[in-house]
């Protein structure tokens, strides 16, 4: 195998998404070959139980600078998210939600954002034109959420949970190396030791396409289950300090 490094790696947590997952691949493909630079797409398959694993080595097999990252048994996003950025050969690193609820087209600011030697440039739903457009039920636990983390933790972000971030990876591997949760709240969690460490953050406003997923139960459930680790991450004393 080719231990050539190439400029971005596009990491995309996957479980069960067949539905999303060749136009998703086909559109980061075309977008990324569009940008002028080498690239590699890392599909962190999180033990889908669908044709998600089958429908990506197919596409591989045609796609050289995709690989199929496997994982087992299911643990979650955030594992997913672990394993491919610790697969990851890139300069940058990046991920995207496999349904591309954000567009792909969205990377291109924050790898602007990394070119101009930002260390983290993460999507965020909370500001820009389109921020409003979103459905009430999302703007109001995205803001719950973010006042919660601020409360307990000390962040000074405004959307930690947006499935689009881009890292400097020189920058970067020791924060990744101390993310444990399994969960939707690695990025959370990854964030709060970002700025514990004092890496410089950006954050850039991104638009979204409606998608339709999971119930507004799941919603307020997985909203549940973040909310309680941030506790957890006081708890291990996790507090920001500010000056």
């Amino acid at each position: 195998m080719s231990r050539v490094v190439p400029d971005i790696s596009l990491i995309l947590p996957c479980r069960n998404e067949e539905r999303f997952l060749r136009n998703t691949l086909e559109e980061v493909c075309r977008f990324l070959a569009s940008y002028g630079r080498s690239f590699e797409i890392l599909v962190s398959d999180d033990s889908s139980t669908d044709g998600s694993k089958a429908i990506a080595e197919d596409y591989a097999r045609g796609h050289p600078e995709v690989r199929i990252i496997p994982g087992a048994p299911a643990r979650g996003k955030g594992a997913a998210l672990s394993r491919g950025f610790a697969a990851a050969r890139g300069t940058y690193a990046a991920f995207l939600d496999a349904d591309l609820e954000i567009p792909v087209e969205n990377l291109r600011q924050l790898l602007a954002a990394l070119d101009e030697g930002v260390d983290i440039a993460i999507g965020s739903k909370s500001i820009g034109s389109t921020a409003r457009q979103r459905p009430f039920v999302r703007r109001m636990l995205t803001g719950c959420y973010t006042a919660w983390v601020r409360l307990m933790l000390g962040s000074r972000l405004g959307d930690h949970q947006a499935g689009a971030k881009a890292l400097r990876m020189d920058r970067c591997r020791a924060v990744l190396g101390r993310v444990k949760s399994p969960g939707w709240s690695w990025d959370t969690e990854m964030l709060i030791y970002a700025q514990q460490e004092g890496l410089r953050i950006r954050e850039c406003a991104v638009t979204t396409q409606r998608q339709d997923r999971a119930s507004r139960l799941q919603v307020f459930r997985d909203s549940i289950r973040v909310g309680r680790d941030v506790v957890r991450l006081r708890r291990q004393g996790n507090q920001l300090r500010h000056k």
